[in-house]
């Protein structure tokens, strides 16, 4: 087993209120089916027999187990903060949600006549780590392996390094052949979302949207908190009477 556990950017200029919104959604609506013993998977995952247009923003807060949630959501908090702080709250949102639905639609395309929900975060997520590839592919992620119950300890290594290969795990995975002849969901969901999100990051980068738009109105909220902050006027008041 390897997981990753860290990385060395550990710092955001904002509190990322949509990377632990988005976690607190998936994890309270797992709580929920968990204790109520009801699965809401057919109407809120995504059946490619029977699509809907909100199968595609639901599916991804529903998760089936607790292993898959706890993975999701330990990449979703390690990935999540780092791309809200540069993009904006807004476009973080709208890569997530769009990474989710380029999932269903992949899935959708493979098993059109599936009746099976496709739920969980997975291609949501992979498009986090798609985008992450992109935007911050010289950082360091450190990672703790297990193996056999007796080897184990941490490593570290560059995102530009680690990231392509799970995408290469997950392609490969994705079209091996099972007792159906399907492809399997999750892994086909992980391929389309990173591609998504590997797509989505080139588009801002190809427009230079970060320094042209997103991040310019970042620093607008950033420092209009700063300056309007009654602590801090009160500390300015206070050592402009103390150098007079």
């Amino acid at each position: 087993m390897i997981l990753p556990i860290a990385h060395d950017r550990d710092t955001v200029r904002r509190v990322p209120w949509a990377s632990f919104g988005l976690i607190g959604a998936c994890f309270a609506l797992f709580t929920a089916i968990a204790l109520t013993g009801a699965g809401p998977f057919a109407t809120l995952g995504f059946v490619p027999a029977d699509p809907t247009p909100w199968g595609l923003v639901t599916h991804p807060f529903v998760e089936a187990g607790a292993i898959r949630l706890f993975g999701n959501l330990l990449l979703l908090y390690l990935a999540g903060p780092l791309l809200e702080d540069v993009w904006g709250r807004p476009t973080f949102v709208a890569l997530f949600l769009g990474g989710g639905a380029a999932a269903a639609a992949a899935h959708a395309a493979l098993h059109p006549a599936s009746t099976t929900p496709l739920i969980g975060a997975s291609g949501a997520v992979a498009a986090l780590l798609g985008a992450f590839l992109i935007r911050f592919r010289g950082t360091e992620i450190r990672y703790f392996y297990w193996f056999w119950l007796l080897y184990r300890g941490t490593f570290t290594a560059p995102a530009w390094t680690m990231l392509p290969l799970w995408f290469s795990e997950q392609l490969v995975m994705a079209f091996l052949r099972e007792g159906g002849g399907l492809a399997d969901p999750i892994h086909v969901a992980n391929v389309a979302g990173f591609l998504f999100g590997v797509a989505f990051a080139g588009a801002v980068r190809g427009l230079a949207a970060e320094r042209r738009w997103l991040g310019p109105a970042i620093e607008a909220k950033i420092s209009a908190r700063v300056l309007h902050n009654p602590l801090v006027d009160r500390a300015l008041e206070a050592e402009a009477a103390g150098a007079g």
